[in-house]
């Protein structure tokens, strides 16, 4: 008599950042989180400098695991502590995947934060970088002809590998990103190491990207989505991308996609750092004292291409979204 087995499959492991309420109570983790060890379940990571393990907020290093991201994580250069002391914020990566077979999805309470100083808001006392307003003469440190145009890359010196998110392993899955979600990057590029908001690397993404998560960078040399390794699926952008720095290109397609490119929002690129006002081009300076003229010409910075494709979409190309530069 012919009979069969049922295998039963393991469940995959997981991890997933939690919204904080009033029932529960999980743990703000204050370095690397990586899948390997186990960990539980947390409500974000908040880690000052450089993460200890592999430069990463969260590492995804163990083979079938599912992570779910719904709260913040932020690497930060200056803690929170009364007089906004320093750390050593070189490389740093909020999110990485070098393990087979794991997925990651980021949820409507996703935020993944890479910044020069405690936080993203406007006060000076929280912010450090180029538009830092040291004096407290509202306007930023590096505005020295008090135009609202910074001088000079948005980041910090130094040229650092910062990444958002960054797939380097084999993933079998799909990387959704929900609306609402979102990445800021600050720091600057150099060479083929470009700071980025979203990396897929190394080996293929067997599966489709789509992302409706809103990226920002601030620096020279960066990248809103650096594809370098193929993409079996699509991959549909539906959050804005804005990078602002020299060189910064929105997304950059330097490998194969089978199926299509989707651009369904708006892709932006200057190299303009900040600005109040539209930056005035052609004026005349033959008034201006020579240190007002050496400040204009370090506003006038070239950004790179909004959408910048050197690889075959097989699937084509469908623009439903604005693209500038």
């Amino acid at each position: 008599m012919p009979f069969t087995v049922a295998a039963t499959l393991a469940p995959a492991r997981g991890f997933e950042l939690k919204p904080d309420t009033d029932e529960t109570d999980f743990p703000t983790y204050t370095t690397t989180v990586a899948t390997s060890d186990g960990e539980p379940d947390g409500d974000s990571i908040l880690i000052d400098g450089s993460p200890p393990t592999d430069n990463a907020g969260l590492l995804i290093d163990s083979g079938n695991v599912d992570v779910i991201i719904d709260g913040p994580i932020t690497i930060r250069s200056h803690q929170d502590n009364g007089d906004a002391s320093a750390t050593p914020l070189t490389a740093a990566t909020g999110v990485k995947i070098t393990a087979n077979n794991s997925s990651v999805r980021f949820k409507s309470g996703a935020r993944i934060y890479i910044i020069e100083g405690i936080s993203l808001t406007d006060s000076s006392a929280d912010l450090r970088g180029p538009n830092y307003d040291a004096d407290g003469d509202g306007f930023a440190d590096n505005d020295s002809d008090e135009d609202g145009i910074s001088e000079g890359s948005h980041a910090l010196p130094g040229n650092n590998w910062r990444v958002g998110f960054w797939k380097v392993g084999e993933v079998s899955a799909n990387i959704i990103g929900e609306d609402g979600s979102s990445i800021v990057v600050y720091g600057n590029g150099v060479g083929t190491q470009h700071a980025a908001g979203v990396v897929i690397s190394d080996t293929q993404l067997d599966g489709y990207l789509d992302l409706s998560t809103r990226i920002t960078m601030f620096g020279d040399e960066t990248r809103g989505v650096d594809i370098l390794s193929s993409i079996t699926g699509y991959y549909r952008q539906r959050g804005a991308i804005d990078v602002r720095g020299e060189g910064a290109i929105g997304i950059d397609i330097g490998a194969s996609i089978t199926g299509s490119l989707m651009i369904e929002s708006l892709v932006n690129a200057t190299g303009y750092s900040t600005y109040s006002s539209a930056p005035v081009h052609g004026r005349d300076e033959s008034e201006l004292e020579p240190a007002e003229v050496t400040a204009n010409t370090n506003e006038r910075r070239r950004g790179g291409a909004a959408v910048n494709i050197k690889a075959d979409v097989n699937g084509g190309l469908i623009v439903g979204g604005r693209v500038n530069r």
